[in-house]
């Protein structure tokens, strides 16, 4: 843990007990955190099916629990392969660890509904 995040490293490894223990770690930080769980994706140069359901399940937990995800593409492919699978427009996408540690949120409670009103004429939340 580095300022107050949890960092877990995505691995290289695509072998079943890698991938178990990873899931186990990277869903038990995102239930038990207050802090923000960092995903380092910067070894890895690709996603199977199995590394992507895992992303959107811990996207989905993150969303649920109100707990900050951050991802680290670590590459350009990467961050196109994030944008294809549609995780970079849910929770915020970095190059580096340093710049996801310095990420400073703008924080919205979960539980806010927007509605009509909450806009102004730009459509932006006000």
């Amino acid at each position: 843990m580095t300022s107050g995040s949890t960092i877990l490293v995505f691995p290289r490894s695509t072998s079943s007990a890698s991938r178990r223990l990873l899931r186990k770690e990277l869903l038990r930080a995102l239930r038990d955190s207050e802090r923000p769980v960092i995903v380092d994706l910067s070894d890895s140069r690709a996603l199977d099916h199995e590394d992507v359901n895992l992303l959107l399940d811990c996207v989905s937990l993150a969303v649920g629990r109100d707990t900050q995800l951050l991802l680290i593409a670590g590459s350009s492919d990467m961050q196109v392969l994030l944008d294809v699978i549609r995780v970079s427009s849910l929770v915020p996408v970095f190059q580096s660890l340093k710049e996801a540690l310095e990420f400073k949120p703008q924080h919205r409670p979960a539980s806010h509904i927007c509605r009509a009103r909450d806009f102004n004429k730009a459509g932006v939340v006000r």
